[in-house]
């Protein structure tokens, strides 16, 4: 072996160095552009307000040095330009530091996901528990939105809110008359550091139904647009009648449902009052629940009528389950031996929602 080793560093992965180097170079690079405006530029902009030293205090000491380095140093980042006074105020969910740790990406995606992570209005956490369960939020990307959804807790007897199904871990960890700041357990998306533009961001979605119409990526048709407005509804019926967990899982995946079973009809939903694969992997997550949602509409009384043993398909490919009959139960139906217990909780043209009284057994009908 030589004596004298070389490094080779690769300029097209730069950015695959840990974050603090990452950061480091992204404040130099937005330093930068933010004293060259481009030449074309003829309306002054306000400056963005100072973010106060209470502020990066406040997020250093609850484990958000990261997200008060950026608040301090590019504060524009977070605001919305402004041409002339009042001054913009916002919302900002800081990540942190343990999550923001495992970025690798460039500045440009970084730089988008912190205003995927903001809000152009001041929202204090009451504020924020006041939106109805899967409303869409407008953050300072314009064709991006976040959804949020409320949890009660009973162990804490508290309110939870979700962003994207990422808990706020700390509300209004500051609050002044221009910024309010969340503190969140994980970001919003992912980042795939070889893109430089939005795409990377796949809204979900959620109750404002024109904004799903003009997020949607793959120019999917019209009908099935409203058919996401369907399932929106449906999932919001299935929050409000207590089957909670479902209706998180539900919603984080059905964006990929729709994705990828293209002219979808009516379906059938067997939903768990307690789901526990919520904080699973997104593949886990994903395959579970398609496994609890049936290709075909099936009410009640339909399926009191097929044998025992028939096997219906669901979402999942190439996975069936089969009706059983519990004589325990009123009207003695059983999905492979779990009790239907409360049928028909929600039925619609394009939906029949049955409770379970727990979530299917998965890995036994699942190749993983």
């Amino acid at each position: 072996m030589s004596s004298t080793a070389t490094t080779t560093f690769s300029c097209s992965h730069w950015w695959h160095a840990p974050i603090y180097l990452t950061l480091s170079i992204f404040l130099a690079f937005f330093s930068i552009s933010s004293f060259h405006p481009p030449p074309s530029s003829t309306v002054s902009t306000t400056s963005p307000p100072p973010i106060s030293a209470a502020a990066t205090t406040a997020l250093r000491s609850n484990n958000f040095s990261i997200m008060a380095t950026l608040l301090q140093f590019s504060p524009q980042i977070f605001f919305l330009p402004s041409s002339s006074p009042p001054l913009s105020s916002t919302t900002v969910f800081a990540v942190s530091d343990a999550a923001f740790s495992t970025i690798s990406a460039a500045p440009s995606a970084v730089e988008l996901m912190l205003k995927y992570h903001t809000l152009p209005v001041k929202l204090n956490f009451q504020e924020l528990l006041r939106k109805e369960n899967f409303s869409c939020l407008n953050t300072l990307i314009p064709s991006k939105n976040v959804s949020l959804i409320k949890i009660f807790d009973g162990f804490s007897n508290k309110s939870i809110v979700l962003i994207n199904n990422v808990t706020v871990t700390h509300p209004d960890l500051f609050l002044d008359d221009f910024i309010s700041i969340h503190g969140v357990s994980a970001p919003f998306t992912s980042l795939d550091h070889h893109l430089k533009d939005d795409f990377f961001i796949n809204s979900p979605y959620c109750n404002d139904n024109k904004n799903n119409i003009n997020n949607n990526k793959n120019n999917q048709s019209l009908y099935n647009s409203r058919y996401a407005a369907e399932w929106v509804k449906m999932i919001r019926a299935l929050s409000s009648s207590g089957f909670v967990s479902f209706a998180i899982g539900l919603n984080s995946v059905m964006g990929r449902v729709l994705d990828n079973n293209t002219g979808l009809g009516p379906v059938t939903v067997l939903a768990p009052m307690d789901f526990g694969f919520v904080g699973s992997s997104e593949w886990l997550l994903d395959r579970v629940v398609r496994y609890h949602v049936l290709s075909q509409r099936y009410t009640c009384s339909e399926l009191a009528a097929v044998p025992a043993h028939t096997v219906l398909t669901t979402l999942l490919a190439d996975n069936v389950v089969e009706v059983t009959v519990n004589a325990n139960v009123s009207h003695g139906l059983a999905v492979n031996g779990v009790d239907v217990v409360s049928p028909e909780v929600f039925s619609s043209r394009m939906f029949v929602v049955h409770g379970i009284s727990r979530a299917l057994d998965f890995l036994d009908h699942v190749d993983t």
